[in-house]
Protein backbone atom coordinates (compact mmCIF):
# COMPACT_ATOMS: atom_id res chain seq x y z
CA UNK A 1 0.00 0.00 0.00
CA UNK A 2 2.01 2.72 -1.27
CA UNK A 3 1.16 6.42 0.65
CA UNK A 4 2.12 9.30 -1.70
CA UNK A 5 4.73 11.75 -0.08
CA UNK A 6 3.90 14.75 -2.03
CA UNK A 7 1.30 15.86 -0.05
CA UNK A 8 3.78 15.72 3.07
CA UNK A 9 6.46 17.71 1.19
CA UNK A 10 4.81 20.75 -0.32
CA UNK A 11 6.81 23.06 1.01
CA UNK A 12 9.64 21.34 2.83
CA UNK A 13 12.43 23.45 1.23
CA UNK A 14 13.12 26.97 1.92
CA UNK A 15 9.45 27.62 3.30
CA UNK A 16 9.94 25.32 6.09
CA UNK A 17 13.05 26.26 6.97
CA UNK A 18 12.42 29.91 6.87
CA UNK A 19 8.86 29.85 7.28
CA UNK A 20 8.10 28.47 11.04
CA UNK A 21 11.09 29.95 12.93
CA UNK A 22 11.84 29.03 16.29
CA UNK A 23 14.78 28.85 18.51
CA UNK A 24 15.35 25.56 17.24
CA UNK A 25 16.14 27.16 13.84
CA UNK A 26 18.24 30.24 13.60
CA UNK A 27 19.42 32.07 10.13
CA UNK A 28 22.79 30.08 10.40
CA UNK A 29 21.42 27.05 10.49
CA UNK A 30 18.47 27.49 8.10
CA UNK A 31 20.51 26.96 5.33
CA UNK A 32 21.89 23.72 6.04
CA UNK A 33 18.58 22.25 7.20
CA UNK A 34 16.94 23.63 3.53
CA UNK A 35 19.49 21.54 2.36
CA UNK A 36 19.06 18.23 3.79
CA UNK A 37 15.11 18.70 3.40
CA UNK A 38 15.55 18.77 -0.36
CA UNK A 39 18.55 16.34 -0.20
CA UNK A 40 15.91 13.88 1.16
CA UNK A 41 12.94 14.70 -1.67
CA UNK A 42 15.40 14.26 -4.22
CA UNK A 43 16.37 11.31 -2.51
CA UNK A 44 12.74 9.78 -2.10
CA UNK A 45 11.80 10.82 -5.68
CA UNK A 46 14.91 8.35 -7.15
CA UNK A 47 13.76 5.71 -4.23
CA UNK A 48 16.81 5.97 -2.27
CA UNK A 49 14.84 5.34 1.09
CA UNK A 50 17.66 4.33 3.47
CA UNK A 51 19.90 7.97 1.88
CA UNK A 52 16.27 9.92 2.07
CA UNK A 53 15.88 8.49 6.23
CA UNK A 54 19.49 9.62 7.32
CA UNK A 55 18.62 13.25 5.88
CA UNK A 56 15.76 13.64 7.46
CA UNK A 57 17.04 12.39 10.42
CA UNK A 58 19.38 14.99 10.04
CA UNK A 59 17.02 17.82 9.23
CA UNK A 60 15.08 16.74 12.27
CA UNK A 61 17.98 17.62 14.48
CA UNK A 62 17.95 20.88 13.78
CA UNK A 63 14.23 21.03 13.80
CA UNK A 64 12.17 18.90 16.12
CA UNK A 65 8.96 20.03 16.06
CA UNK A 66 7.86 19.69 12.03
CA UNK A 67 5.29 17.69 11.05
CA UNK A 68 5.87 17.33 7.60
CA UNK A 69 9.53 16.37 8.05
CA UNK A 70 8.06 13.40 10.29
CA UNK A 71 5.65 12.36 7.74
CA UNK A 72 8.42 12.40 4.99
CA UNK A 73 10.67 10.31 7.71
CA UNK A 74 7.74 7.88 8.45
CA UNK A 75 7.17 7.34 4.70
CA UNK A 76 10.71 6.69 3.88
CA UNK A 77 10.95 4.21 6.40
CA UNK A 78 7.61 2.22 5.57
CA UNK A 79 9.01 1.87 2.06
CA UNK A 80 12.20 0.17 3.52
CA UNK A 81 9.39 -2.09 5.49
CA UNK A 82 10.80 -0.29 8.59
CA UNK A 83 6.88 -0.41 10.05
CA UNK A 84 7.72 -0.02 13.67
CA UNK A 85 9.90 2.81 13.02
CA UNK A 86 7.55 4.76 10.43
CA UNK A 87 4.76 3.77 12.97
CA UNK A 88 7.10 6.09 15.58
CA UNK A 89 7.40 8.82 13.11
CA UNK A 90 4.00 8.74 11.88
CA UNK A 91 2.75 9.39 15.85
CA UNK A 92 4.79 12.24 16.29
CA UNK A 93 3.60 14.00 13.10
CA UNK A 94 -0.06 13.35 14.73
CA UNK A 95 0.77 14.52 17.68
CA UNK A 96 2.28 18.07 16.20
CA UNK A 97 -0.55 18.14 13.49
CA UNK A 98 -3.64 16.28 15.30
CA UNK A 99 -6.06 17.23 12.13
CA UNK A 100 -4.11 15.88 9.17
CA UNK A 101 -6.04 12.85 8.38
CA UNK A 102 -3.10 11.69 5.90
CA UNK A 103 -1.02 11.47 8.63
CA UNK A 104 -3.74 9.53 11.01
CA UNK A 105 -4.05 6.75 7.59
CA UNK A 106 -0.39 6.50 7.31
CA UNK A 107 -0.08 5.30 11.18
CA UNK A 108 -2.62 3.25 10.79
CA UNK A 109 -1.36 1.48 7.66
CA UNK A 110 1.80 1.05 9.74
CA UNK A 111 1.25 -0.33 12.79
CA UNK A 112 -1.23 -2.62 11.06
CA UNK A 113 1.87 -3.62 9.13
CA UNK A 114 3.61 -4.09 11.78
CA UNK A 115 0.78 -6.38 13.56
CA UNK A 116 -0.35 -3.84 16.39
CA UNK A 117 -3.99 -4.15 15.13
CA UNK A 118 -5.87 -1.88 18.05
CA UNK A 119 -3.94 0.85 17.53
CA UNK A 120 -3.96 0.73 13.75
CA UNK A 121 -7.97 0.60 14.37
CA UNK A 122 -7.58 3.41 16.28
CA UNK A 123 -5.50 5.55 13.57
CA UNK A 124 -7.80 4.93 11.05
CA UNK A 125 -10.64 5.71 13.24
CA UNK A 126 -9.38 9.25 13.76
CA UNK A 127 -8.67 9.70 9.78
CA UNK A 128 -12.23 8.51 9.50
CA UNK A 129 -13.48 11.08 11.46
CA UNK A 130 -11.43 14.04 9.88
CA UNK A 131 -12.25 12.92 6.41
CA UNK A 132 -15.42 10.99 6.29
CA UNK A 133 -15.62 10.51 2.53
CA UNK A 134 -12.64 9.18 2.01
CA UNK A 135 -12.37 5.87 0.72
CA UNK A 136 -8.47 5.30 1.60
CA UNK A 137 -9.10 5.77 5.05
CA UNK A 138 -12.51 3.18 5.43
CA UNK A 139 -10.33 0.62 3.48
CA UNK A 140 -8.00 0.50 5.53
CA UNK A 141 -9.74 0.60 8.98
CA UNK A 142 -11.77 -2.16 7.10
CA UNK A 143 -9.09 -4.16 6.49
CA UNK A 144 -7.21 -3.92 9.63
CA UNK A 145 -10.59 -5.14 11.13
CA UNK A 146 -10.41 -7.58 8.98
CA UNK A 147 -7.22 -8.84 9.42
CA UNK A 148 -7.99 -9.15 13.25
CA UNK A 149 -10.35 -11.13 12.61
CA UNK A 150 -13.57 -8.47 13.46
CA UNK A 151 -15.63 -9.42 10.99
CA UNK A 152 -18.52 -8.25 11.36
CA UNK A 153 -16.89 -4.68 12.15
CA UNK A 154 -15.41 -5.33 9.10
CA UNK A 155 -18.05 -6.01 6.98
CA UNK A 156 -19.74 -2.66 8.24
CA UNK A 157 -16.80 -0.80 7.19
CA UNK A 158 -16.43 -2.37 3.80
CA UNK A 159 -20.21 -1.77 2.97
CA UNK A 160 -19.08 1.49 3.47
CA UNK A 161 -16.34 1.73 0.80
CA UNK A 162 -18.93 0.09 -1.76
CA UNK A 163 -21.94 2.74 -1.03
CA UNK A 164 -19.34 4.85 -2.79
CA UNK A 165 -17.77 2.33 -5.12
CA UNK A 166 -19.56 -0.26 -5.68
CA UNK A 167 -17.18 -2.65 -8.02
CA UNK A 168 -14.38 -1.96 -5.36
CA UNK A 169 -12.41 -5.37 -5.37
CA UNK A 170 -11.19 -5.65 -2.32
CA UNK A 171 -14.22 -4.71 -0.77
CA UNK A 172 -15.98 -7.17 -2.50
CA UNK A 173 -13.54 -10.00 -2.01
CA UNK A 174 -13.33 -9.24 1.81
CA UNK A 175 -17.11 -8.44 2.38
CA UNK A 176 -17.62 -11.83 0.70
CA UNK A 177 -15.09 -13.41 3.37
CA UNK A 178 -16.88 -11.71 5.96
CA UNK A 179 -19.91 -12.73 5.53
CA UNK A 180 -19.09 -16.22 4.70
CA UNK A 181 -16.77 -16.36 8.16
CA UNK A 182 -20.09 -14.85 9.66
CA UNK A 183 -22.02 -17.95 8.41
CA UNK A 184 -23.96 -15.50 6.14
CA UNK A 185 -24.04 -17.46 2.56
CA UNK A 186 -27.38 -15.72 1.81
CA UNK A 187 -25.88 -12.09 1.96
CA UNK A 188 -22.73 -13.52 0.42
CA UNK A 189 -23.82 -15.42 -2.35
CA UNK A 190 -25.01 -12.22 -3.74
CA UNK A 191 -22.33 -10.41 -3.92
CA UNK A 192 -20.35 -13.49 -6.21
CA UNK A 193 -21.76 -12.24 -9.92
CA UNK A 194 -20.12 -8.96 -9.67
CA UNK A 195 -16.80 -10.38 -8.39
CA UNK A 196 -17.04 -13.32 -10.62
CA UNK A 197 -17.55 -11.01 -13.81
CA UNK A 198 -14.43 -8.79 -12.23
CA UNK A 199 -12.15 -12.41 -12.37
CA UNK A 200 -13.64 -14.31 -15.28
CA UNK A 201 -10.51 -16.39 -15.01
CA UNK A 202 -10.56 -16.81 -11.31
CA UNK A 203 -11.15 -20.52 -10.74
CA UNK A 204 -10.83 -20.73 -6.73
CA UNK A 205 -13.19 -18.18 -7.06
CA UNK A 206 -15.73 -20.19 -8.52
CA UNK A 207 -14.91 -23.12 -6.19
CA UNK A 208 -15.57 -20.85 -3.60
CA UNK A 209 -18.72 -19.68 -5.10
CA UNK A 210 -19.70 -23.29 -5.68
CA UNK A 211 -19.23 -24.47 -1.86
CA UNK A 212 -21.52 -21.37 -1.21
CA UNK A 213 -24.61 -22.49 -3.29
CA UNK A 214 -23.75 -25.93 -2.23
CA UNK A 215 -24.72 -24.80 1.52
CA UNK A 216 -27.75 -23.00 0.31
CA UNK A 217 -28.86 -26.55 -1.67
CA UNK A 218 -28.70 -24.66 -4.85
CA UNK A 219 -26.91 -28.36 -6.41
CA UNK A 220 -26.87 -27.07 -10.30
CA UNK A 221 -25.50 -23.45 -9.41
CA UNK A 222 -22.79 -25.13 -7.45
CA UNK A 223 -22.25 -27.53 -10.77
CA UNK A 224 -22.50 -24.79 -12.94
CA UNK A 225 -19.65 -22.88 -10.98
CA UNK A 226 -17.45 -25.75 -10.31
CA UNK A 227 -17.63 -26.74 -14.17
CA UNK A 228 -16.20 -22.98 -15.06
CA UNK A 229 -13.57 -23.92 -12.42
CA UNK A 230 -12.39 -27.09 -14.25
CA UNK A 231 -12.93 -25.75 -17.57
CA UNK A 232 -9.79 -23.01 -16.97
CA UNK A 233 -7.71 -25.32 -15.35
CA UNK A 234 -7.98 -28.58 -17.63
CA UNK A 235 -4.10 -28.98 -17.88
CA UNK A 236 -3.73 -29.07 -13.79
CA UNK A 237 -4.01 -32.89 -12.52
CA UNK A 238 -4.00 -31.79 -9.04
CA UNK A 239 -6.62 -29.26 -9.61
CA UNK A 240 -8.87 -31.86 -11.81
CA UNK A 241 -8.51 -34.03 -8.20
CA UNK A 242 -9.53 -32.02 -5.77
CA UNK A 243 -13.05 -30.27 -8.16
CA UNK A 244 -13.41 -34.47 -7.83
CA UNK A 245 -13.63 -35.14 -4.43
CA UNK A 246 -15.67 -32.07 -4.01
CA UNK A 247 -18.42 -33.62 -6.65
CA UNK A 248 -17.76 -36.99 -4.66
CA UNK A 249 -18.49 -35.47 -1.40
CA UNK A 250 -21.75 -34.39 -2.74
CA UNK A 251 -22.05 -38.06 -4.38
CA UNK A 252 -22.13 -36.53 -7.90
CA UNK A 253 -20.61 -39.18 -8.86
CA UNK A 254 -20.82 -38.77 -12.82
CA UNK A 255 -19.27 -35.65 -12.45
CA UNK A 256 -16.25 -36.63 -10.02
CA UNK A 257 -15.49 -39.64 -12.82
CA UNK A 258 -15.03 -36.89 -15.48
CA UNK A 259 -12.74 -34.64 -13.24
CA UNK A 260 -10.88 -37.91 -12.38
CA UNK A 261 -10.38 -38.80 -16.05
CA UNK A 262 -9.13 -35.66 -17.15
CA UNK A 263 -6.63 -35.36 -14.02
CA UNK A 264 -5.47 -38.86 -15.33
CA UNK A 265 -5.54 -38.15 -18.71
CA UNK A 266 -3.11 -35.22 -17.73
CA UNK A 267 -0.60 -36.91 -15.71
CA UNK A 268 -0.29 -40.26 -17.15
CA UNK A 269 1.74 -41.46 -14.25
CA UNK A 270 -0.99 -39.94 -11.15
CA UNK A 271 -1.22 -43.51 -9.20
CA UNK A 272 -3.88 -40.98 -7.16
CA UNK A 273 -6.01 -39.77 -9.79
CA UNK A 274 -6.38 -43.81 -11.17
CA UNK A 275 -7.08 -44.99 -7.72
CA UNK A 276 -9.85 -42.43 -6.95
CA UNK A 277 -11.29 -43.09 -10.64
CA UNK A 278 -11.75 -46.73 -10.15
CA UNK A 279 -13.08 -46.14 -6.67
CA UNK A 280 -16.04 -43.62 -7.66
CA UNK A 281 -16.55 -45.80 -10.57
CA UNK A 282 -16.98 -48.77 -8.68
CA UNK A 283 -19.60 -46.88 -6.44
CA UNK A 284 -21.63 -45.51 -9.43
CA UNK A 285 -21.54 -48.61 -10.91
CA UNK A 286 -19.77 -47.81 -14.05
CA UNK A 287 -17.75 -50.71 -14.26
CA UNK A 288 -16.51 -50.24 -17.50
CA UNK A 289 -14.50 -46.98 -16.13
CA UNK A 290 -13.65 -48.71 -13.05
CA UNK A 291 -12.45 -52.01 -14.98
CA UNK A 292 -10.27 -49.07 -17.24
CA UNK A 293 -9.05 -47.75 -14.24
CA UNK A 294 -7.54 -50.57 -12.45
CA UNK A 295 -5.93 -52.07 -15.38
CA UNK A 296 -3.87 -48.98 -15.77
CA UNK A 297 -3.35 -49.17 -11.90
CA UNK A 298 -2.11 -52.59 -12.07
CA UNK A 299 0.27 -51.57 -15.12
CA UNK A 300 1.34 -48.54 -13.39
CA UNK A 301 1.83 -50.25 -10.13
CA UNK A 302 2.17 -54.19 -10.91
CA UNK A 303 3.20 -54.48 -6.96
CA UNK A 304 0.48 -53.34 -5.56
CA UNK A 305 -1.96 -56.22 -4.34
CA UNK A 306 -4.87 -53.83 -4.08
CA UNK A 307 -4.46 -52.82 -7.48
CA UNK A 308 -5.15 -56.48 -9.22
CA UNK A 309 -7.45 -56.87 -5.94
CA UNK A 310 -10.29 -53.92 -7.31
CA UNK A 311 -9.61 -55.44 -11.22
CA UNK A 312 -10.48 -58.50 -10.44
CA UNK A 313 -13.76 -57.13 -8.35
CA UNK A 314 -14.47 -55.16 -11.40
CA UNK A 315 -13.96 -57.46 -14.12
CA UNK A 316 -16.53 -59.80 -12.03
CA UNK A 317 -19.37 -57.33 -11.75
CA UNK A 318 -19.45 -57.52 -15.71
CA UNK A 319 -19.00 -61.09 -15.72
CA UNK A 320 -15.54 -61.32 -16.86
CA UNK A 321 -14.82 -64.34 -14.45
CA UNK A 322 -11.85 -65.77 -15.95
CA UNK A 323 -10.23 -62.42 -15.93
CA UNK A 324 -11.02 -61.55 -12.68
CA UNK A 325 -9.35 -65.23 -11.54
CA UNK A 326 -6.27 -64.11 -13.13
CA UNK A 327 -5.85 -60.72 -11.80
CA UNK A 328 -7.06 -62.43 -8.14
CA UNK A 329 -4.32 -65.07 -8.43
CA UNK A 330 -1.70 -62.04 -8.44
CA UNK A 331 -3.34 -60.07 -6.07
CA UNK A 332 -3.17 -63.28 -3.91
CA UNK A 333 0.45 -64.22 -4.32
CA UNK A 334 1.48 -60.17 -4.00
CA UNK A 335 -0.74 -60.44 -0.19
CA UNK A 336 1.22 -63.67 0.25
CA UNK A 337 4.58 -62.03 -0.17
CA UNK A 338 3.70 -59.49 1.66
CA UNK A 339 2.31 -61.12 4.61
CA UNK A 340 -0.67 -59.45 4.58
CA UNK A 341 -3.28 -61.86 6.39
CA UNK A 342 -6.21 -59.45 5.67
CA UNK A 343 -5.52 -59.33 2.01
CA UNK A 344 -5.41 -63.07 1.24
CA UNK A 345 -8.21 -63.87 3.06
CA UNK A 346 -10.25 -61.25 1.08
CA UNK A 347 -8.34 -63.02 -2.10
CA UNK A 348 -9.23 -66.07 -1.33
CA UNK A 349 -12.80 -65.37 -0.72
CA UNK A 350 -13.44 -64.00 -3.94
CA UNK A 351 -11.91 -66.52 -5.49
CA UNK A 352 -13.74 -69.38 -3.79
CA UNK A 353 -17.32 -67.14 -4.56
CA UNK A 354 -16.17 -67.60 -8.05
CA UNK A 355 -15.42 -70.76 -8.45
CA UNK A 356 -18.62 -72.03 -6.73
Amino acid sequence: MGIPFSRWLVGCGMAIALGVFTPQVTWANAQQLNAFLEQGNEQLKNQNFAQAVQSYRQALNLKQDDARIYGALGYALAQLENYQEAAIAYQRATELEGNNAEFFNALGFSLGQSGDYRRAISAYQRANQLEPNNLSHSLGLATVQFRLGDFAEALVAYRKVLEKDASNAIALQNSLHSLLQLGRNQEAAALFPDLLRQRPNDAELRIQAAVTWFGLNDSSQAIALLEEARQLRMRDAEFQIRIGKMYELQNLLPQAITAYEQASFVDTQSIEALKLLGSAAMKAQDYINAIMAYRALTELVPTDPGAFYNFAVALQRRNRSREALTALETALNLYQTRGDRQGVSSAEALIAEINS
